[in-house]
């Protein structure tokens, strides 16, 4: 499954989602009835540095990326009862101590079936870390036919008279306290989130540095160091001692030389920095403490309504209700929220073009409708055919008058007595 940006979710247990709509359309799309004035409220949208990671809308959404999730307020000490927030599609497992993208695990999605075991999900649900990514819908890619035949697909919601959810000129951004919002109807599906914090005493939490140059054997043996600056400036000597030394020195040789450099202001907008230096080196450091917000998809057996596609299908919340009680972790106790994940219910969808195969392809035409239909191919006698066919008459024939046709029945008559006569004689 892969969402759409909005988003497409997968690790081809369930499909990538797909989000396109601007932050503040997706505030709209996902505002709910206040319980005090019973007006509609737009979710406020929540920024934190969330490891220098944003959200960009985006056709074709892959893990890794960052897409809105919809999470209670008191997540974040808001007195608003839902927030939306950026976070990464991945949960990144609290006990890594790595860069945030290397734990080699495939959290994208959890099974139900195995959450509250898992050491990982059972965690965070446990402690009430209950999300709902929102989303225009999802590609899921049919397996029921064999290996061979895995047709793309993309799955929405059931939209109002008028408006395709693959169509932005048929939506509308209208939204009223009264009425609340009148554009394309979103997908909500039920998740968990966590929060990875880099450990501090782990050295890539304080910086990495990779040499990169002509000189590729030697400086594939990467080596971390305590980096306390944005970059560091590579003389000739300086780089002629780091391709002389063996690994193991490489590291104190580096550590000792960084030691003494002026600390670098880290009172930045991002918690990351990367710099490059006269093509000697890079240079990528992570604030000790760095946080990053990441969530997973909960997914369960596929029914009828999608048994035909794939045997697994994301958990998907219907109605307010629904996301209301998976939202209210003060209230609604872990158990009694399980209740809100219900089978699958009446979902459209429609083929899709089998570049959203390739995660890199944002292209709008990712979730457009395309035809099934397979046109027969031409055979060589077949081709042979069409083209003679086609070619004009060499032999023009003559259209034979009334007149003409009565003088030859009229010269065969006479012929015929003449015939007659002779053998009477």
């Amino acid at each position: 499954m892969r969402p759409k940006p909005f988003i497409s979710v997968t690790d081809h247990q369930a499909g990538y989602p797909d989000s396109t709509l601007c932050p503040e359309n997706i505030q709209k799309a996902v505002s709910y009835k206040s319980k005090s004035t019973g007006k509609f409220v737009c979710a406020k949208w929540i920024e934190t540095s969330n490891g220098n990671l944003s959200y960009k809308p985006s056709h074709n959404v892959a893990p890794t990326d960052v897409t809105p999730v919809l999470v209670s307020g008191s997540h974040f000490d808001s007195n608003l009862e839902r927030v939306l927030h950026p976070m990464m599609w991945g949960m990144i497992p609290t006990w890594h101590k790595g860069e945030p993208k290397s734990h080699g695990l495939s959290t994208n999605n959890c099974r139900l079936e195995g959450m509250i075991g898992s050491k990982l999900y059972g965690r965070a649900f446990s402690k009430g870390n209950r999300c709902v990514i929102v989303c225009d819908g999802f590609y899921e890619w049919q397996t029921t036919k064999g290996k061979g035949n895995k047709q793309p697909y993309f799955i929405y919601m059931n939209q109002p008279e008028g408006v395709r959810v693959e169509e932005p000129n048929t939506w509308s951004d209208e939204w009223s306290e009264e009425e609340g919002w009148k554009g394309p109807k979103l997908l909500a599906m039920a998740g968990l989130f966590d929060i990875w914090k880099s450990p501090q005493n782990h050295p890539e939490a304080q910086g990495t540095i990779a040499m990169r140059g002509t000189h590729s054997r030697r400086l594939s043996k990467m080596r971390t160091a305590h980096a306390r600056r944005d970059s560091l400036v590579w003389s000739k000597r300086e780089r002629g001692c780091w391709l002389a030394r063996r690994a193991a020195r490489q590291q104190r040789w580096l550590s000792s030389m960084v030691s003494g450099l002026e600390s670098v202001s880290w009172e930045l907008e991002s918690r990351r920095i990367t710099s490059t230096r006269a093509g000697f080196g890079e240079c990528t450091h992570f604030l000790q403490g760095e946080v990053i917000y990441s969530y997973t998809v909960i997914t369960t057996e596929s029914n009828e309504t999608l048994s035909w596609l794939h045997h697994r299908a994301p958990a998907i919340l219907y109605t307010e209700e629904q996301i209301d009680s998976w939202l209210d972790h003060s209230s609604v106790k872990s158990e009694k929220a399980l209740h809100s994940i219900k089978p699958v219910k009446s979902l459209v969808w429609h083929p899709v073009a089998t570049l959203v195969n390739n995660s890199r392809n944002k292209d709008t035409n990712c979730n457009k409708l395309v035809s099934l239909e397979k046109s027969t191919p031409n055979s060589a006698s077949s081709m042979f055919m069409k083209a003679w066919l086609k070619k004009p008459e060499t032999k023009v024939k003559r259209e034979i008058s009334e007149d003409e046709c009565s003088k030859d029945v009229n010269d065969k008559s006479k012929r015929i007595k003449t015939d007659l006569e002779s053998d009477l004689k």
